[in-house]
């Protein structure tokens, strides 16, 4: 038996933290045709290495964050003709047969009090829904004070929240609360019997 420490296998993961996985609902082109396509079609600021992993999947190594951050908040990318390659963030225990339902999606906040449009606030309030990815610029430069808009990460297999209730608590144990609309846009639907996420 070989044994990793927790502290070992944390070091080994973090040199695979800005890995994509590209799937595919049948097989795949041929690997240097995936990295053409993916090159006309796909402007990174760095370097990318793609490598076949099996006949539905590749794996996707880039350079820099601000790319991984860039795929990584892709639901897809459309190769040739009617080819869709599924992009979904690589984990230590990825399993091609696992199903994956997670998808980056658009939420809004309407009517969100404008204290409250600030990252780490937003962050909480959207913490019951998916983990949160980056806010839209008129949110993140406060020009749109009617509505707060994030990318978060959702499990399209879980049943959408549209409201959270939020809690201000004050010194003395009192509280005020009130329940946020939570609003979805362009909502991808997962198919179990393919376990893809559509790309219409």
């Amino acid at each position: 038996m070989v044994i990793f420490t927790k502290e070992k296998h944390d070091i080994l993961t973090d040199t695979c933290r800005w890995t994509i996985i590209g799937k595919f609902s049948r097989t795949r082109p041929a690997i240097d045709i995936i990295r053409a396509e993916f090159n006309n079609i796909i402007q990174l600021k760095g370097t990318v290495k793609i490598g076949a992993f099996d006949l539905k999947h590749v794996f996707i190594d880039v350079e820099y964050e601000e790319d991984y951050e860039s795929l990584s908040s892709r639901n897809y990318i459309h190769l040739e003709g009617d080819c869709i390659m599924q992009l979904q963030k690589w984990t230590p225990f990825f399993k091609p047969a696992k199903r994956n339902s997670i998808a980056p999606v658009w939420i809004t906040l309407p009517d969100l009090s404008w204290q409250f449009f600030e990252w780490d606030a937003l962050c909480r309030i959207v913490n019951p829904i998916g983990y949160p990815l980056i806010m839209d610029k008129a949110t993140s430069t406060n020009s749109r004070p009617t509505t707060a808009k994030l990318r978060v990460e959702l499990d399209l297999a879980k049943p959408r929240i549209r409201e959270v209730a939020v809690e201000i608590r004050n010194a003395e144990g009192g509280f005020e609360r009130f329940t946020q609309k939570v609003e979805y846009e362009d909502l991808p639907e997962f198919c179990r019997d393919t376990q893809m996420i559509s790309a219409e």
